[in-house]
């Protein structure tokens, strides 16, 4: 499998994924004021960051393992963005868009963070909660929240090395 296969099958991995309703119910179990944000927007923003991720990963990954010859580092965002030309897509975008923007001035390891917290913002929940006295804690959402990205971060990089890797050996 070529680079451009490898790019539409992981593209189509991602759009194909479907578990944002049980991360959407862990995070209203975990901070009430999810409840507020209707399941169809959440899957949507679910959906824009975790293919501003994959499309960060790619980029960096890519770099790091120089293959930056006919433009290999930018092929997944392309094929993402190929995705949007549609009306409907508009918003898919745009929300895309400003997840690539808010990771963009971070380390790879701080981006799900960077993400997440924008997220929060985009959907108007809190990212922090008041308990007792003290300093405002983190909350228990974004915690969650994180660690679905970073376990997604991690496999998507995974799978890229494997492909690197037995790449090579052929």
């Amino acid at each position: 499998m070529d680079i451009k296969d490898y790019a539409k099958k992981q593209l189509s991995t991602v759009l194909g994924e479907g578990e944002s309703s049980g991360l959407y119910k862990t995070l209203v179990l975990k901070q009430q004021i999810f409840s507020e944000v209707l399941p169809d927007t959440f899957s949507m923003e679910y959906l824009a960051l975790k293919l501003a991720i994959a499309a960060v990963v790619w980029k960096a990954y890519c770099k790091t393992n120089s293959l930056q010859l006919n433009s290999e580092e930018d092929l997944f965002f392309e094929y993402v963005m190929a995705c949007f030309k549609t009306p409907k897509m508009t918003t898919l975008a745009s929300a895309f868009s400003e997840y690539i923007y808010a990771a963009d001035e971070v380390a790879l390891s701080e981006m799900c963070l960077a993400m997440a917290r924008y997220m929060f913002k985009r959907l108007k929940v809190e990212e922090k909660i008041q308990r007792g006295a003290g300093d405002p804690k983190i909350s228990p959402a974004l915690e969650a929240i994180v660690i679905a990205f970073e376990g997604f971060r991690t496999a998507f990089e995974n799978e890229f090395d494997d492909f690197l890797f037995s790449d090579f050996e052929h």
